[in-house]
């Protein structure tokens, strides 16, 4: 794989993430990755541009959906954390499990954006979002893609 990665890295003296990303076997986890990051952070142009890039790449609505559930449930204990009194450098560096270093600045930057209200909202637009996708898998892309936005448009408000 590394001599493959250096390949394609031809003759650039610097391998980077995005060669990494474009060469790695298992793309679809990245993809997802790369929808809940942007979602959190409140990037909608580059959530919509994952989430493209994922549903291309076979990757289910749902599933989609899922990931952004998962990241949303390990965000909220934070969310709380923050809520507290702590900052969110603080909420993270006491995640149980702990987060991989990459992860960190990513998080720290959501929970800039979101309170545990807001967090708990997101939530439960997702899960309906799932079930929606599940059960009309006609308009499951157009589901996925409105729950997505919804989560970008977030921003942090008292509530």
């Amino acid at each position: 794989e590394i001599e493959k990665l250096i390949l394609y890295a031809g003759t650039e003296r610097t391998i980077t993430l995005a060669h990494v990303r474009d060469i790695v076997g298992d793309a679809s986890a990245l993809a997802l990755d790369d929808v809940v990051d942007a979602a959190l952070e409140g990037d909608a142009d580059a959530a919509m541009t994952a989430l493209a890039k994922a549903l291309g790449g076979a990757s289910r609505p749902d599933a989609i959906l899922g990931a952004l559930l998962r990241a949303l449930t390990a965000l909220h204990p934070l969310t709380l954390a923050v809520a507290a009194g702590a900052s969110p450098q603080r909420a993270v560096e006491g995640a149980r499990p702990p987060v991989h270093f990459s992860r960190k600045p990513k998080l720290e930057r959501a929970l800039h954006r979101l309170t545990a209200e807001r967090c708990l909202r997101s939530i439960l637009l997702v899960d309906e979002a799932i079930l929606a996708a599940r059960r009309q898998s006609a308009m499951a892309g157009a589901i996925a893609e409105r729950a997505v936005l919804q989560i970008a448009a977030r921003r942090r408000e008292r509530a």
